[in-house]
Order: C-alpha cells, then structure tokens, then sequence
C-alpha cells in the first residue's frame, strides 16, 4: 500500500539534495495524518492550537531517531526506493516512536494493554473471530492484520455471534467488579508494581465478554477491562506550566500561580539570629543565677567544691 502522493517529491530526491527544509516538511505530513499519532495526542486533551506544537516535537524526536541510527545514509546507500522509505517511515519508525512515547507517558496502562493482548491471544478461554465469517459483512476486511482492530471471544461462543454496538458495553459491565490493586513489587530493579497477575487477569477478562454477551476487538476490550483496575499514570508537572481551560467558552491556555509558602532568605537570616540571641540570653539568666548560689559542684575525690566559679 503506498502513502506517496503524486504532487510530492520524492524521499530519495529530498534526502539526497540535502534539503532539510523539505525533509522536515514530509515529516511533519507523515506524523499529522498517522493513525496512531492521532489516538496518542487524543489523550493528552489538547487544544487544536497546541496539536501543532506536539506534532512538532514528534517530528523532531523521529528526525533525531533517524540520524542516531544513520536511517538516510541507509536509504541511499542500499538503493531504497520512495515506496520503500515511505513504508517503513509510516509503518516501522512512527509506529515504535509512538510507542515509545506511551510507555514514558502512560507507563502502567501500556504494560496491561501488551498483557491484555497477550493473554487474548494465547489463553485457552479465548478464540480469534476472522474478519471473513458469516455476518460480518467488510467491516474489517482492510484492516485485520491490526492487532487492535482483531475480534475475540470466550472459546465456548459459536463463530457465526453477532457483534453488539460498543456503545452499549460500559453500562452491561456495570456489575462487574472494581479489582483491588496488588502492591506487590515485580520486574526489574523491583520498581514496578504488579497491579495485577495474569490469572485474575485473564478471569476479569472473562467477567467482561460474559457481561456484554458480545465478541469485541482488542482496543475495546483493553479500554473496558482498564476501567475495572486501579492504574496509576500521574505524571510530574511544572508549577510554571500552563493548563488548558475546561470551559468551552474560554479555550485559552491559564496559568495557574501557585503561592510560595516557602520563607525567604531575609526570613531565614532573621530566623537564625533570633535563635542566637535566644542561646545567649539563656547562657547569662545561667551565669547570673550561679553567682547567686553556692555553686556546688562534686569533683570525683573531693567532698566540697564551694566558691569555684568556673565549675558547671
């Protein structure tokens, strides 16, 4: 399947002119009408003024993957032709810099979502259903090779089952239970969590195609079964950062001025002379009560020590 438009220059023409200006151009088409880069800037609720501004900064991180591997010598030097470079651009490079972004960004629901799928696929509770079976019409006769567009089941459903409207599936798995999460330390370095083993897993998983009665792909069940775990995606924000206006009637970005309860150094200083002066005031009340008394004190072989002021 070729991406190439007809009134584009070529891959290898730009990348052998050197001209960056292009290069980065193509590039930046490329990550606007990708598939996966829409669904990826969809999370971060974005508004349309500021999709450019991430669009942006994916082209530039592809741009550095694609130098730090030495890709555009490769391309020249091996003979790739236009069809070639567009192929693995739209289908190799994009794909695994999206998917590095969601395992930083998102790094607990990326895990869950590779277990679902593996679990969906090899577990003997579940069954693929073709995108050629009897009732299903087209639908995903173009793109079945997706892996999330790929249809499963409980094993024991007959392969003629109809497919419900997704719409309905959030309200039918309203019973099922919210699963606790399990704060066991797992993998490497011992910091992740396992939020979850594969055997209760794989049952909620089945709690959920039993509760919709209903084959579905793979990315509606990941979305279903992630609303029954605790995951925990927090990310570390900026004080300084501007945040996006939940009003529809104002979309400009606010900047939200936290105060400082912090003291400051003039604060600090007078803090600590305060303190000294508090110990000195302390050590004369001492001394002058001292000179007041007997000032006894017991030096080991000796029964009395009157009249020896420098004995404390």
């Amino acid at each position: 399947m070729s991406y190439i438009r007809t009134n584009e220059r070529g891959w290898i023409d730009i990348i052998s002119s050197g001209d960056a200006q292009s290069l980065w151009t193509r590039l930046y088409d490329v990550i606007s009408r990708h598939s996966s880069v829409r669904t990826f800037l969809s999370f971060g609720k974005a508004p349309s003024d500021g999709l450019t501004d991430l669009r942006a900064d994916l082209t530039q991180d592809l741009v550095l993957r694609l130098i730090e591997k030495d890709r555009f010598r490769v391309y020249l030097d091996h003979g790739y032709n236009d069809e070639t470079v567009e192929h693995e651009l739209y289908d190799i490079e994009l794909p695994n810099l999206v998917s590095l972004q969601l395992r930083k960004r998102f790094p607990e629901s990326y895990r869950l979502a590779r277990r679902i799928s593996k679990i969906l696929s090899s577990s003997p509770e579940f069954q693929y259903y073709s995108a050629d079976r009897p009732g299903d019409g087209n639908r995903r006769s173009e793109s079945s090779c997706k892996l999330v567009l790929k249809v499963y089941g409980l094993a024991w459903w007959p392969q003629g089952k109809a497919v419900k409207d997704e719409q309905l599936f959030p309200e039918l798995i309203a019973d099922v239970a919210f699963r606790r999460r399990n704060n066991r330390n797992a993998g490497r370095g011992r910091q992740s969590q396992l939020i979850i083993t594969n055997e209760d897993l794989n049952r909620l998983i089945v709690e959920i195609l039993a509760a919709i009665d209903s084959p579905a792909d793979v990315r509606t069940i990941r979305a279903l079964a992630l609303s029954k775990l605790p995951v925990e995606d927090s990310r570390f924000t900026s004080i300084d950062a501007e945040t996006v206006s939940q009003k529809p009637d104002n979309p400009k970005m606010t900047r939200v001025d936290l105060p400082d309860h912090r003291p400051t150094p003039e604060e600090v200083l007078l803090a600590k002379e305060t303190a000294w002066l508090a110990e000195q005031a302390a050590a004369d009340l001492i001394l002058s009560m001292r000179n007041e008394v007997l000032n006894y004190c017991h030096h080991p072989g000796s029964r009395r020590g009157f009249g020896n002021r420098h004995c404390y």
